[in-house]
């Protein structure tokens, strides 16, 4: 409905570095973390000058992450990454219906270059490709309201140019 929405997600980590032969370092990561997905409800019309019965709605989950990466040296500056994370939703913070999560496992892996400015400071760019997935227990309509019931899922699938910046202490 040529209209910009904005989701955020944030991390919070902690990174054990591992020395992995001469220019190798491979990083176990664990955290936390938060994410809001958006959440289209409806069903849109492609038929040009008609009007979708669609609204765009948020949900919020937040939970544990785990991560490993393994980081290249090319040079004392320029170097490489790839990387998985998996992100497992046992929070709700918002849903549409008021329902609670089911857990569901996120996931993200990547390529990408990296840039060290300093011992501490690592800038990234490179291409991450994306699942975030989502589900809550559905309201129930009509007249049978016995049984587990079923749930409204959300999937978001991509690829991304992404961009990252590293700090460590």
């Amino acid at each position: 409905s040529d209209k910009t929405r904005t989701y955020s997600s944030i991390e919070l980590s902690g990174i054990s570095r591992y020395v992995s032969g001469d220019r190798g370092e491979t990083r176990l990561i664990a955290g936390l973390y938060y994410k809001e997905l958006p959440q289209m409800i409806g069903t849109p019309s492609a038929a040009p000058g008609s009007n979708s019965n669609v609204s765009f709605v948020q949900s919020a989950v937040g939970g544990p992450h785990l991560g490993v990466e393994y980081w290249h040296s090319i040079s004392p500056k320029l170097g490489f990454q790839t990387n998985a994370h998996g992100y497992y939703s046992l929070l709700t913070v918002k849903s549409p219906n008021g329902n609670n999560v089911e857990p569901r496992l996120s996931y993200q892996i990547g390529l990408m270059g990296s840039y060290r400015v300093t011992n501490q400071f690592t800038g990234l760019m490179g291409i991450t490709h994306r699942i975030d997935q989502l589900a809550y227990r559905a309201n129930k309509t009509g007249l049978s309201t016995q049984g587990t019931g079923d749930f409204d899922e959300t999937r978001i699938t991509g690829n991304y140019l992404s961009f990252y910046a590293e700090y460590g202490f």
